[in-house]
């Protein structure tokens, strides 16, 4: 599967989603939804876009544009239905990260930023009935920057993980934190790291055997470093670059 964002010079974007089948290759592009022009203005968080398969075949996707979410899906042999928009309490969104969750459905995570100009890590599921459920937040710090979110979900029914790097205040160090979710839908704060120069979330994995293994960089004033950190995040392996 491939989903892609196509623009003019006059900044004029749509969603494109083309499918692969072994037999035949790559399908007919197929555009998810009517040009919208994107924004140009300084300091406008990026465009963003997202996809994830589940174990029926059907595809759910995600994007971004002028800082509005937007949701769409394919079930297998069918096509693609309407986009569907979400957030719309809050003035921004930007880095949709889909999965399909066992015993759960699609979960979409995104950061927002509300009314008064601070950022949190919002979430929705899919309803039963197809309806995408209201947002609730994963984190509800007024945070002044988020720098990249990641999620990860494992083989268990109604798990999955966050990662996030942000800085909740100026002045304030930077933070790699991470949040599970618990099968009654619960997030469960799981901090990793902060530094007073900055760090940045790498990877965010569940390996076969269970253990959710989460890779980030922290810069202090002599070196930048890597650190490994499994299960409650209570052992650091470092790798100096």
């Amino acid at each position: 599967d491939y989903l892609h964002m196509r623009g003019d010079q006059l900044e004029n974007y749509s969603v494109h989603a083309r499918m692969y089948a072994p037999n035949t290759g790559w399908g007919q592009i197929v555009d998810l939804g009517k040009s919208l022009t994107r924004r140009t203005n300084s300091g406008e968080p990026p465009e963003a876009i997202d996809a994830a398969i589940g174990p029926g075949g059907e595809v759910v996707a995600a994007w971004t544009i002028n800082g509005s979410l937007f949701v769409g899906s394919k079930a297998a042999g069918d096509p693609w239905s309407a986009p569907v928009q979400l957030a719309n309490d809050v003035s921004d969104s930007f880095a949709p990260h889909l999965a399909v969750v066992p015993g759960v459905g699609p979960l979409v995570v995104w950061a927002a930023r509300n009314s008064s100009g601070g950022w949190q890590i919002m979430e929705s599921t899919r309803q039963t009935n197809g309806s995408w459920g209201q947002a609730g937040a994963v984190w509800a710090a007024n945070m002044s920057e988020v720098k990249g979110l990641l999620l990860a979900v494992p083989d268990a029914v109604g798990v999955a993980w966050v990662g996030v790097d942000a800085v909740v205040a100026q002045g304030q160090p930077a933070q790699a934190v991470t949040f599970k979710r618990t099968p009654s839908g619960a997030w469960e704060r799981h901090d990793l790291v902060e530094s007073t120069q900055d760090v940045w979330m790498g990877g965010l994995a569940v390996l076969a055997d269970g253990t959710t293994v989460a890779t980030y960089m922290a810069l202090d004033p002599d070196a930048v470093e890597i650190c490994s950190d499994q299960g409650h995040w209570d052992q650091s392996q470092w790798v100096p670059l």
